[in-house]
């Protein structure tokens, strides 16, 4: 699917009330896009578990919502409290909405949120065979090496500034206001 197919897709960051729609969006990804996002081929117990221990890691998950539907999410984690300069993304984007730029937009909001976050060191592994994400990733600068048989690629994210942090939460607090009122300017749920 192309850019101009997609009807106005909306990023925010997910929250505890957004582990069911986290857990169908990882659900609804085909068999070679789970084990291109985990690394090996997964169940539907795994998703089940990963979704609900995930809200527990402490990370930052970044959705795309297309028609109010969850597409895509990238997941940003600290690797160890022993590293706490260093942290992960991981992407996955469900095949129908692949090639149309969500990756970047993600990984444009995952970059922002490890910079206030004084992550120095982004790290993305992906398997070799993975050309969508070495694509998103090279176009964000990141420094990719091969080790046994994957790729590690690694950004090395701004240091925070006022701008950064007030962009980053500009944007958490319009999503916030759009979510008070729908389109006609109507009062709506939060």
């Amino acid at each position: 699917m192309s850019a101009k197919h997609l009807e106005s897709p909306a990023y925010r960051k997910l929250s505890s009330v957004d582990t069911d729609a986290f857990c169908a969006h990882l659900l609804r990804l085909d068999r070679e896009n789970r084990r291109l996002r985990f690394g090996h081929a997964v169940s539907d117990a795994f998703i089940r578990t990963y979704t609900d221990v995930a809200a527990s890691l402490g990370g930052v998950v970044h959705g795309c919502f297309i028609d109010g539907t969850l597409r895509a999410a990238a997941e940003l984690r600290p690797v160890s409290e022993l590293m706490p300069k260093t942290a992960e993304a991981a992407f996955s984007v469900e095949r129908d909405f692949q090639n149309a730029g969500i990756g970047s937009a993600l990984l444009r909001r995952t970059v922002r949120s490890a910079q206030n976050r004084g992550v120095r060191s982004l790290v993305m592994y992906c398997l070799l065979e993975n050309g969508r994400m070495r694509a998103v990733a090279a176009k964000h600068r990141a420094v990719l090496a091969i080790e046994e048989g994957e790729v590690i690629g690694e950004v090395a994210p701004p240091v925070a500034s006022p701008l950064s942090v007030m962009r980053e939460s500009m944007a958490d607090t319009l999503v916030h206001l759009e979510g008070l009122f729908d389109v006609s300017g109507r009062p709506g749920r939060a």
